[in-house]
């Protein structure tokens, strides 16, 4: 019974591949089959969970639908990946973990976090440059600078 509801719900469906072209605040995601040149299809997104939206960026490769009538709008179903199980791996490895009420971020070789005209910069050396039009150090209690020599100004 099951099945052929599923059958009635997916006859004359078809599934396409193709390359989000462009995304805009305003119409969504625009995606281009590969198999028609010139044309670009605005879609919306099949969610399967709660939580955030995919994180769709321009040249990804999804698989999706074509509306069926003029004015409609397609729907994405996925983001199509490599089929190499090896890579997806090394690939999908995130070098952030949350612990309780603290994220985690590693780095290999360094980490630079920039906002404006102001960064942190963390190398694999142990060396931490702090610089900012202005910065502000703030304590309740003690305030204290440590280090083999101290240098202000």
């Amino acid at each position: 019974m099951l099945s052929e509801y599923a059958h009635v719900m997916t006859e004359g469906l078809r599934v396409w591949e193709g390359t989000i072209a462009r995304i805009t605040a305003t119409e969504g995601v625009f995606v281009e089959p590969d198999s028609f040149s010139n044309v670009s299809v605005a879609c919306n997104y099949l969610r399967t969970t709660e939580g955030k939206q995919p994180a769709f960026s321009e040249g990804m490769r999804v698989l999706f639908t074509m509306p069926d009538q003029e004015g409609k709008r397609g729907c994405i179903f996925g983001i199509v990946e490599s089929s190499a199980p090896e890579a997806q791996e090394e690939e999908q490895k995130i070098p952030a973990s949350v612990e309780g009420d603290m994220v985690r971020i590693t780095a290999r070789e360094g980490l630079f976090i920039q906002c404006g005209k102001g960064s942190i910069r963390i190398t694999k050396e142990g060396r931490v440059h702090i610089e900012g039009e202005y910065l502000l150090s703030r304590s309740r209690g003690v305030n204290k600078i440590k280090g083999g020599s101290v240098k202000i100004n």
